[in-house]
């Protein structure tokens, strides 16, 4: 053991050598501690203040990703030709070119080689060549329905055109299957719209179809062999007079035209209906070509080309040739009329007025003013004409005749037009034997669709009749549904009420026939007023701002003759709140109420309807409520006083907004920091601006990013927390003082491990 004044030793026990080497080894670690306090000071600065070139790194990470998410690059693509199936009838009468605008299949627009993918051959005639043919109040043709393979749509039709631009056509097609489909359509010229459409089943063989005006109203009916399958308000009674009519044959979505593998007849070809009577077309031609080679797209032809035809028949396709365009198919001839009654034999009781319809038929294009005069074969027959001058053709005349005296008489008309003369015989056969009569009170009814109005029949006898009548009810529309109260009366004389329903609004007539063993038939008819009313909505969808009250204006219009109380009600979807300017309506002419709905931003539906008794009708509108809503990210900044502090600020629309939105911002307090914004107006309804501040003084402020567009302000806030930066002598001393404590901590860390380990040294000595 060492004495204390050893000169090898330290006071503190501490061998002289050791601490030598031990102080360099703490000068180093005090100069690398040291030096790591230096190096770890801009990182505290960092911390404490955000850089610029950061920030400015994050913002254009940001403002790409969001550039590309509100840019998406795919398109949306709306097919030219939506292919038809047998459940989409109304696909194949899309008579457009092969791009997304859709054109109305006129007759003079029927496909050339500019309409790609769909072609036509067909009759065709318009009022230049005749005139006795359009206008019209309707056209049929009686068509083969023939079951074949087909790629494509191949479509047999006849159509027809209202004078309001409306156009129709009705026949059957095939589409890629073999099953025929009976159809009809209806476009509007104006707009190049579909209207209706609808379709029935139809088997193999002959089967007319048509379309015309109902009771010579605007309702047209479209019928396969009599019976009506589709009806739709054309807009006027009568066909256009300077479009034409056609029987048409369409082959749609193929690549060019192909002859037909089975031939079709379509014999009547075309019939149009004058005054409520069908006449024969008495000449047509074939207008539509393909390409440059003047001639028909595939084989078609009429009695002009074989002459075994009718003149008012064509056959197209299978073994048929093609013919030149513009080639006439049948003409029949010298124009002419004829004149025929409706009936022809007439039995009737003494001094009882009795009558047969007389009804003037153009032949060939006819069109001249037939005179009609009336002679009897006795003075013991009075009779008159109702008219005595048919014009244009065709029409009828009511020939009413009175026997005094019991016997057979003979009334004849005679209609004469220049050199032409043709005449009618009617067979009077005046007796005494005991009858009937027949009345309706009211003859005429005025009433709602849809709501049943009813007259009374009274059977009243003649000559001491006692005999059994048997009443039955018929009507000349499907339109008009009666029934009778009581189909017999006995006894000779009684009464029945008859109860008739009309749908849509229309003119009928409703014909009740009396029957009785050995007594001549009775009628007597009772017309319908049938009367009704329409709603409309203009426009039918509003798009306007939240808060924004959108109107649309609500137009209640009579149907033949309505004048009847119409009381209005909305029925909004949630959400959304609507007001009508008038509710209750009374209907002599057109009237209007005006809507108004708003709500929170969103898209919504309301329906407005009318209702009159037990008559009612709606209208249905969509409401599009816009909105936008604006974000900051981040929403929280904090920084050294002079530091950029930047939070990208999002517009985005709601309910599909495109409006201009004007950015402002609010600082609170509004000293202390500064912000500016990297653009003040977001254009299309969606953007982005960058929202830069830089304070100047400590402190916590308040940040408010309002957009405003029209009514709607939408803010984002947003909280900025700022604070002195350290000076670079500061960061010195600081980065000093950490590194000296550090070198103190290790002195004493090693000074304390020696003295524990000398303590032991001669305590192990001292035990030895």
């Amino acid at each position: 053991m060492r004495p204390w004044g050893d000169s090898r030793t330290t006071r503190s026990g501490i061998p002289q050598e050791f601490s030598r080497a031990t102080i360099r080894k703490m000068m180093v670690y005090l100069v690398i501690v040291i030096l790591a306090g230096l190096s770890f000071t801009p990182s505290i600065s960092s911390v404490q203040g955000a850089s610029t070139p950061t920030a400015g790194m994050a913002r254009t990470t940001v403002h790409e990703r969001q550039t590309s998410e509100e840019m998406p690059t795919h398109e949306g693509l709306i097919p030219a030709h939506p292919l038809l199936t047998n459940e989409q009838s109304s696909a194949f009468l899309d008579h457009s070119s092969n791009t997304t605008t859709m054109q109305q299949p006129r007759r003079y627009e029927f496909a050339s080689a500019s309409s790609s993918g769909f072609f036509y051959v067909g009759a065709f005639i318009n009022s230049n060549s005749d005139p006795s043919a359009v206008p019209n109040s309707g056209v049929q043709a009686t068509i083969q329905v023939v079951s074949q393979q087909v790629t494509g749509c191949l479509s047999f039709w006849v159509d027809d055109d209202a004078a309001s631009n409306i156009w129709g056509q009705v026949g059957y097609y095939i589409c890629n299957s073999s099953v025929p489909v009976a159809f009809y359509q209806v476009w509007n010229l104006t707009t190049n719209q579909v209207l209706t459409t609808g379709t029935t089943s139809v088997t193999n063989g002959y089967h007319q179809f048509s379309m015309h005006s109902q009771n010579a109203g605007n309702t047209w009916v479209y019928s396969l062999d009599g019976n009506v399958f589709g009806t739709y308000n054309m807009g006027a009674s009568i066909s256009s007079s300077t479009n034409g009519i056609s029987a048409a044959v369409e082959e749609g979505y193929v690549s060019s035209p192909y002859q037909p593998a089975q031939q079709v007849e379509f014999s009547p070809a075309l019939q149009v209906m004058q005054s409520g009577i069908w006449y024969t077309v008495h000449l047509a031609y074939e207008p539509w070509g393909c390409g440059s080679n003047g001639k028909s797209c595939w084989g078609i032809e009429g009695n002009l080309q074989n002459p075994a035809l009718p003149s008012d028949t064509i056959v197209v396709g299978g073994n048929t040739s093609l013919v030149s365009t513009g080639a006439w198919l049948w003409n029949s001839g010298t124009p002419d009329f004829t004149v025929t009654a409706r009936p022809t034999s007439v039995t009737v009781n003494a001094g009882v007025p009795a009558s047969s319809t007389i009804t003037v038929i153009p032949i060939n294009d006819f069109t001249g003013t037939v005179t009609l005069m009336v002679t009897t074969n006795s003075s013991n027959l009075s009779c008159n004409l109702s008219s005595n001058s048919i014009a244009g053709g065709s029409g009828t005349s009511n020939l009413s005749c009175n026997g005094s005296v019991l016997g057979n008489y003979l009334a004849t008309v005679t209609g004469a037009s220049g050199a032409l003369s043709h005449s009618v015989s009617v067979d009077y056969h005046v007796t005494n034997l005991p009858a009937f009569t027949l009345a309706a009170d009211p003859a005429a009814v005025i009433g709602s669709a849809g709501v049943a109005g009813s007259s009374t029949i009274t059977v009243t006898p003649q000559n001491g009749f006692t005999g059994t009548v048997t009443l039955a009810v018929t009507t000349n529309s499907t339109g008009l549904s009666c029934n009778l109260s009581s189909t017999a009366i006995t006894g000779g004389t009684g009464t029945s009420r008859l109860s008739c329903t009309g749908s849509p609004a229309g003119n009928y007539l409703a014909t009740v026939a009396g029957t009785s063993s050995g007594a001549t038939t009775q009628t007597a008819t009772v017309a319908y007023q049938v009367q009704d009313f329409m709603i409309s909505a203009n426009p039918i969808i509003v798009i306007v701002n939240e808060r924004v009250s959108g109107t649309s204006t609500i137009t209640l219009a009579p149907v033949n003759g309505f004048t009847g109380a119409v009381t209005l009600a909305t029925s909004p979807s949630t959400g959304l709140t609507c007001t009508l300017s008038v509710a209750n309506i009374t209907l002599g002419s057109s009237q209007t109420s005006t809507l108004s709905c708003g709500g929170a931003g969103g898209t919504y539906n309301v329906t407005v309807t009318g209702t009159s008794g037990t008559v009612s009708h709606s209208a249905r509108l969509a409401y599009t409520l816009q909105d936008f809503t604006i974000s900051a990210s981040p929403t929280s900044l904090s920084g050294s006083n002079g530091a950029s502090l930047t939070s990208l600020i999002t517009i985005s629309p709601v309910g599909g907004f495109t409006g201009t939105v004007t950015l402002t911002v609010i600082v609170s307090p509004s000293n202390g920091l500064s912000c500016i914004l990297s653009t003040t107006m977001i254009t299309a309804g969606s953007g982005t601006s960058m929202l830069s501040c830089t304070p100047s003084t400590s402190g916590t402020f308040m940040i408010t990013v309002s957009g405003t567009s029209g009514p709607l302000t939408r803010s984002a806030s947003l909280s900025c927390k700022s604070s002195a930066p350290y000076t670079t002598i500061q960061s010195y001393f600081y980065g000093l003082a950490v590194g000296g404590a550090a070198a103190l901590i290790l002195v004493l860390a090693l000074a304390i491990h020696r003295t524990r380990k000398r303590d032991f040294s001669e305590d192990s000595r001292t035990e030895r």
